[in-house]
């Protein structure tokens, strides 16, 4: 059975609490144009889409990589997350808008994540946002939907010890 206090999974909803608890961003975005992928279901989203069902976004692990040893009794995992969205063109003026609500939902990321607990241990030790480049050009990420874009990037460490993961 799936552990949902697992580490990846706290990380990606309190992204989708930080974008959600942001009234700009609310106020930009539709209940059902947010595509969360946090169900075993397929992907919630349909190949072609009506200026209703935009603005789009989702939330997307991208990088993943560990387990490091650390020292003896320690290891730590490091992941890559982004939020994309899609406007359905290439107007600028509302991926701007939609841009800069991220921005306003993701400014206090770093203290909401670094307080996450696993095993009641805080396990996230660095969070640092990256470079977001704007354009999707992969025609089966984008469904050959003009305007998805990456809003935002973020790299965490998360760090475990051995007592804690068992070994």
């Amino acid at each position: 059975m799936a552990n949902p206090n697992n580490p990846l999974r706290q990380v990606y909803d309190a992204i989708w609490t930080l974008l959600e608890a942001n009234t700009e961003f609310e106020a930009e975005m539709e209940d059902g144009n947010k595509i969360k992928l946090n169900v075993t279901q397929q992907a919630p989203w349909f190949d072609e889409v009506s200026t209703a069902d935009l603005p789009e976004v989702r939330v997307l692990i991208s990088k993943v990589s560990g387990p490091h040893q650390q020292t003896s009794n320690a290891s730590f995992m490091t992941a890559e997350f982004k939020i994309e969205v899609s406007t359905g063109d290439q107007g600028q003026y509302i991926l701007f808008d939609v841009l800069w609500a991220v921005y306003e939902a993701m400014r206090p990321w770093e203290d909401v994540l670094t307080a996450l607990t696993w095993n009641d241990k805080t396990f996230v030790h660095l969070a640092k946002c990256l470079e977001a480049p704007i354009t999707e050009e992969d025609g089966t990420k984008n469904r050959g939907i003009q305007g998805w874009s990456c809003a935002w990037r973020g790299y965490i460490e998360m760090h475990f010890t051995s007592t804690d993961l068992g070994t």
